[in-house]
C-alpha cells in the first residue's frame, strides 16, 4: 500500500509540473491584440499598414499586434493636388483600443457667384474670391461678403469638398448706385487667352505637385521601413519638385484670378 501511495503522489506531482509547464508556455507566447479605428476627413482614403494596403477609411483593425507600426494614408484619388499623404508611426500596447483621425484635405478653393467677394477669417481679410484657403490658417467659420449681397458663412472644418461655391443673394436696397453697372455688348470682358493659359498652367502644375507628393510619400514610407538613405534622398528630391510645382500652381491661380477680375 505504501508503494502504491508513493507512486500516486509522484504521478500527481509529475502531472502538475507538466500542466504548469504548458500553461507557462501559453502565457509566454500569448499577447492580447490591439484594436485601432482609423478615420479621415475624406471617405475611402487608402490605409497602408507596414507596407501593405489593409483597406479604406473608415476602418477598424482589431487584430493588430502590440508594438510599433508604420501607418500611411492616401487620398482615394492621388491626382488630388489639394491633398497630402500622411505617414504616421503608431505604437500599441497589449489590449489597447485607439481611435485615430487624420486630415488629408489641407486647402479649399472658395468661389462665389458673383466673384470678387471678400473672405474673412475672424477679423482678418484672407483675400477675394476665387481664393485658395488653407484649413490650418482659417478659423472654424469664415465669412464671405460683398457689398449689396447677403453675408454667407462657411464651416471649413465640416466640409469634405475641395471647392465651395457660394451663391450670394442680392440685397437690392443696399447696392450703391456706382455698382449698378451693366456690361454692354461692345464693352470688352476679361481677356480669354490669358485666362486659358493661366488656368491650364495652374491645373497642370497642381497635377504634377500631387504626382510628386505621392511619389515622395511612398518613398518616405519605404525609407521608414528599410532605413535606406537613398530612399531618403529621393524623398527630398520629390518633395522639392512637389513644392515647386505647387508654387507654380498657386501663381497660375493668382494670375487667373487677376485676369478674371480685370475690367
Amino acid at each position: 500500500m505504501r508503494k502504491i501511495f508513493v507512486v500516486r503522489v509522484a504521478g500527481f506531482l509529475l502531472l502538475s509540473v507538466i500542466t504548469r509547464g504548458f500553461a507557462g508556455s501559453e502565457d509566454s507566447t500569448h499577447s492580447p491584440l490591439s484594436r485601432v479605428t482609423i478615420r479621415s476627413d475624406v471617405d475611402s482614403a487608402r490605409v497602408i499598414l507596414d507596407g501593405t494596403e489593409v483597406g479604406r477609411t473608415p476602418l477598424t483593425i482589431d487584430t493588430l499586434a502590440p508594438g510599433k507600426h508604420i501607418l500611411k494614408l492616401q487620398h482615394p484619388h492621388p491626382e488630388h493636388w489639394l491633398s497630402q499623404g500622411i505617414v504616421d508611426t503608431v505604437e500599441t500596447m497589449p489590449g489597447d483600443t485607439l481611435a485615430l483621425r487624420y486630415q488629408l484635405i489641407h486647402g479649399i478653393i472658395i468661389r462665389s457667384d458673383p466673384f470678387g467677394a471678400e473672405v474673412f477669417s475672424g477679423d482678418t481679410l484672407l483675400g477675394v474670391t476665387p481664393l485658395l484657403v488653407e484649413k490650418q490658417k482659417a478659423s472654424a467659420s469664415i465669412l464671405v461678403r460683398k457689398v449689396g449681397y447677403q453675408n454667407h458663412y462657411i464651416a471649413l472644418h465640416d466640409t469634405k469638398h475641395s471647392s465651395v461655391l457660394v451663391k450670394m443673394e442680392k440685397l437690392f436696397d443696399q447696392i450703391p448706385d456706382g455698382d449698378r453697372v451693366v456690361l454692354s455688348k461692345g464693352q470688352p470682358g476679361p481677356p480669354a487667352l490669358p485666362l486659358i493659359v493661366s488656368g491650364a498652367s495652374s491645373i497642370v502644375a497642381g497635377a504634377l505637385a500631387a504626382h510628386f507628393k505621392v511619389k515622395a510619400d511612398n518613398l518616405y514610407g519605404d525609407y521608414l521601413i528599410t532605413g535606406d538613405p537613398e530612399k531618403r534622398a529621393e524623398t527630398q528630391r520629390f518633395d522639392t519638385a512637389a513644392g515647386i510645382s505647387l508654387a507654380i500652381a498657386q501663381v497660375g491661380l493668382g494670375v487667373f484670378a487677376y485676369f478674371l477680375l480685370s475690367p
